[in-house]
């Protein structure tokens, strides 16, 4: 069995999501995948899962998917989870999930990206393939983080000590803000100062980029 704390809660196509979780044991991220797939809407809300939530899990088998991803992918059965009740979630000190100094650091220096427009780094994946972690975290300043809607769809930009980075937006509870009020309203959700704790991870490669992961903001916390 394996004690996570949910950290990233994201939505996929067809109102399907992924979620994943810091194994603080084992000092690692692990991604469980119900049956091995994704998790639906019904899932979640039939075992209470919200970022913060603590699940033991049991791992079962073999996870079919390829690197990044196979790095924290872990197949369970939904019959073998549960959801057990636990203290707020700490983002910071020695019981926070581990994080990195900068976005190109929690890929373990992996990442590339596509093109840069007026110094920010376009298009940021990992090669599909790549051994490197696919989820981790990064804590930057409030002031270091901003949003926009490009084209549609809700955009981080993230500053750190490597450069500047516009990265699409997974994480629902952002999005939910966002079709709700806007880029307006995430600024008013966030802390107007202060140090934020940054999930970032990688999209599976699919057919518009077959060899590429794209980088990603899994959710944002203080």
């Amino acid at each position: 069995m394996v004690d996570i704390r949910v950290t990233d809660l994201t939505e996929m196509n067809a109102g399907n999501f992924c979620l994943a979780g810091w194994d603080q044991a084992g000092q690692r991220m692990v991604r469980p995948l119900p049956n091995g797939g994704n998790w639906t809407m019904a899932m979640l809300q039939h075992f209470g899962i919200v970022p913060g939530s603590l699940l033991r899990i049991t791992p079962s088998g073999n996870a079919n998917g390829e690197y990044p991803h196979l790095t924290e992918d872990t197949r369970i059965e939904l019959g073998g989870i549960t959801s057990i009740p636990a203290q707020a979630m700490q983002w910071f000190g020695p019981n926070a999930p581990t994080t990195a100094a900068t976005v190109a650091d929690a890929f373990q220096g992996q990442l590339q990206h596509n093109k840069q427009f007026r110094g920010v780094n376009q298009g940021n994946y990992v090669a599909r393939g790549t051994h490197s972690r696919s989820l981790w975290g990064v804590t930057i300043p409030r002031a270091n983080i901003s949003f926009s809607t490009e084209f549609e769809k809700l955009k981080a930009t993230v500053v750190d000590a490597s450069g500047a980075y516009q990265l699409a937006v997974s994480s629902h509870a952002l999005k939910a803000i966002w079709r709700n009020g806007g880029v307006q309203a995430i600024q008013r959700a966030l802390p107007q100062s202060g140090q934020l704790h940054v999930r970032v991870g990688l999209a599976r490669a699919y057919n518009v980029a077959p060899d590429r992961c794209s980088a990603m903001v899994n959710g944002v916390y203080w």
